[in-house]
């Protein structure tokens, strides 16, 4: 009788232990659940404050074009030159340039003209400008909201649905503009233009 009640206390002591292992795993794949479920949430609410029109018309057809014409110059004679996009040119002579690329386009001769500083202030100053910023009014506190997330995924996949978000126009532009500067940094030992100078 001795036996039998001692191995029934054991028994009732087994099963306490099992309900207690079972809860405890259920209460942390709970735990896990709702973290998941908070992050998709918060992307979701996010995502939420994307504007209903994706693709807004262009304002402006002329600045891409007047943007790839001094790129393309900028990268076949100036990748080498100190201070490349820092250095400011002339305050009259680039805005006169900038003007006359966005009338006349490629019938402008920039060979003619000999400080290159110029030609980049020009570009520069095309960006600074547009009627409404690059990123956009609508967006720029979403890509800021973006950039505040701490996981990798959920940043990244934000700031995909914002640049896909842009007006076409703008999401070119920003693929021209930041291929070039990943260009000038790559010459970097002759420019002195790293990331860091860039930004």
């Amino acid at each position: 009788a001795v036996v039998s009640t001692q191995s029934t206390g054991e028994t009732i002591i087994a099963k306490d232990r099992a309900r207690d292992n079972t809860r405890i795993l259920m209460e942390s794949e709970k735990k896990k659940d709702k973290e998941k479920t908070k992050g998709k949430e918060k992307l979701k609410t996010l995502r939420s404050l994307l504007p209903s029109d994706k693709k807004a018309k262009n304002k402006n057809p002329t600045t891409l074009k007047s943007v790839n014409i001094l790129i393309e110059h900028l990268e076949k004679t100036s990748l080498d030159l100190e201070g490349l996009c820092r250095v400011s040119g002339n305050v009259n002579k680039v805005k006169e340039l900038k003007e006359k690329v966005m009338i006349e386009g490629e019938k402008v001769d920039l060979d003619d003209i000999l400080d290159k500083h110029v030609v980049s202030g020009a570009l520069k100053l095309i960006f600074r400008e547009m009627e409404e910023p690059l990123l956009t009014f609508d967006l720029y506190a979403n890509f800021l909201a973006a950039v505040e997330l701490k996981e990798q995924k959920p940043r990244a996949s934000f700031l995909r649905s914002l640049v896909v978000s842009l007006p076409q126009e703008n999401g070119v532009l920003l693929k021209t503009l930041l291929k070039f500067l990943y260009t000038v940094q790559a010459h970097s030992e002759a420019n002195k233009m790293s990331y860091a100078n860039l930004a």
